[in-house]
């Protein structure tokens, strides 16, 4: 019996391992890609947008923080700028006197046009000179004139009012877009100087990766074929398009794949993910994701490599 177990125990052993051996075999088969698949190690990247003012000035206040959902044309930041109220209240005081001085010219060219007619009838009935009547030709050609300079200074201050205005309106800073707050930069009561930025904002539309190809398969790629991005954790695979395709090969970063692959000379390819789908799952979709991301070269993809987005 003894040595019956003896000789079973090896057999056991051999059966186990020509069993785990077969099991791997299979399973590296089935996850074996096939040859018009390029894949790579990538990180999600979302389009950034930093928020700067045109001018210095101290903050006032800041309406928002990190992490908020912003919709265009939402205030962010409102900036102090007690030198913009004081030219304000002073081209304000400059138009009033300007349309005082327009409408005291206005009255004057009355008056002389007033002085041209009687003249005219007076010089009818020869009782005035010539010279009479061209001298009051000549006070109603100056007060003409002068309504002209007066018209231009009237302009002249509504155009520095709306000049002014507009710093007033800058100095409240408003979202470009429909995103996301990344960062506060700055806080209230500091005081920022002009093109400093304050806010940054991420683009739930722009949703993209960096994959990189080595130069031998950089032929069978080419701008708009399709790709897949398959985000780490997820049980999801997103579309995606070939966007743009570097004219110059590079070192690839350290996080892609073995070290003998970051030595080799690659070429940055950027894949995009469509906008709509990109907005309809920004929950799921984040600036630093790992994931990894499939470039076909004959448009088609293996069935577990199919389109499939996250239930909603």
């Amino acid at each position: 019996m003894k040595k019956l177990k003896k000789l079973l125990f090896p057999l056991l052993m051999i059966v186990a391992i020509t069993g785990f051996l077969a099991y791997q075999k299979i399973s590296a088969d089935k996850n074996r890609l096939p040859e018009n698949i390029i894949a790579g190690n990538v990180r999600l990247e979302m389009g950034r947008t930093d928020i700067a003012s045109l001018y210095a000035g101290k903050i006032e206040d800041i309406f928002v923080n990190e992490g908020d959902e912003i919709s265009v044309g939402q205030p962010l930041v409102k900036l102090e700028d007690t030198q913009a109220a004081a030219q304000l209240a002073a081209a304000q005081s400059a138009k009033a006197r300007a349309k005082a001085a327009l409408n005291a010219q206005k009255q004057k060219q009355a008056n002389a046009d007033l002085d041209l007619k009687n003249a005219q009838n007076l010089y009818k009935d020869h009782l005035v000179s010539n010279s009479e009547l061209q001298k009051r030709q000549i006070q109603v050609k100056a007060e003409k004139s002068g309504i002209d300079a007066a018209r231009a200074a009237v302009d002249e201050a509504n155009a520095q009012m709306a000049r002014i205005e507009n710093i007033n309106n800058d100095m409240t800073l408003k979202s470009p877009l429909d995103g996301t707050v990344e960062y506060r930069l700055a806080d209230k009561g500091e005081v920022v100087g002009a093109g400093m930025k304050i806010i940054s904002l991420l683009d739930p539309t722009d949703v993209s990766a960096q994959i990189f190809v080595p130069v031998g398969r950089l032929p069978e790629i080419a701008v708009g074929d399709d790709a897949r991005i398959a985000i780490d954790g997820q049980n999801a695979v997103f579309p995606a398009k070939v966007s743009f395709i570097a004219n110059q090969a590079q070192f690839t970063p350290k996080y892609v794949e073995t070290k003998s692959e970051r030595e080799k000379l690659m070429f940055r390819v950027k894949l995009v993910i469509d906008k709509d789908i990109a907005l309809k799952y920004k929950h799921y979709l984040k600036g630093g994701l790992t994931a990894t991301a499939y470039i076909s070269t004959n448009q088609n993809f293996p069935e577990n490599l199919a389109v499939k987005l996250p239930k909603e």
